[in-house]
């Protein structure tokens, strides 16, 4: 990769490298919804669900560049919270109790027509990552995470049923404050930070 920029610019330049949810933590503090924070993370739930860390507008990478997996924390029932919360899990769970759709935009057009189901299964990721989000935010003392990624669009209450969870299970008085929001950037988020690994 160095050589083929070399011979485009006429010299070395340096490679950095980051996975897509540090590259949205990044973004989201440098110009996103976790600008200003002392500590923060910033999280996809779509297909997958993965995030990042920053702490006093640093990313966080960890020894290996692999920090911020945490769609592959366990979950009470032993499962990672990708395989029960993720988009893909969430329809299949639903389906797993009658309901007859194949997506997570139907999904979300079945809850929105009062479907029991369909908003049980909303219901059931937030509060999976809610409980593990409390969990983060004990650990690393965050003032703030942001979510983003396609499922967190399923309801338009994902994100504050997600606090509620948060709250509910969080251990001591300084995790319960801490504020999740909507990510402010978008899709565009881990390109940004991309940028920004570079840029910073």
């Amino acid at each position: 990769m160095a050589s083929a920029a070399a011979s485009v610019l006429g010299r070395e330049v340096p490679a950095v490298m980051g996975h897509d949810g540090g590259c949205l933590a990044l973004a989201e503090s440098w110009l996103g919804a976790t600008q200003g924070a002392t500590a923060s993370l910033s999280m996809v739930v779509s297909t997958g669900i993965g995030g990042g860390f920053v702490s006093d507008g640093s990313y966080a990478s960890g020894a290996t560049g692999n920090a911020g997996h945490l769609g592959h924390v366990h979950t009470d029932g032993g499962a990672m919270l990708e395989e029960v919360a993720a988009g893909p899990a969430s329809v299949a769970w639903a389906q797993e109790q009658g309901w007859q759709g194949s997506s997570g935009e139907d999904l979300a057009r079945s809850a929105a027509e009062g479907d029991a189901v369909a908003r049980a299964a909303i219901e059931r990721s937030a509060r999976l990552v809610g409980h593990a989000l409390a969990d983060a935010a004990t650990l690393l003392d965050l003032d703030v995470i942001a979510i983003g990624g396609g499922f967190s669009f399923v309801s338009d209450d994902y994100v504050d049923l997600v606090q509620h969870a948060l709250v509910e299970r969080a251990a001591h008085d300084y995790s319960r404050r801490t504020r999740v929001v909507r990510s402010a950037l978008g899709d565009e988020g881990p390109l940004i930070g991309a940028a920004a690994l570079l840029l910073r």
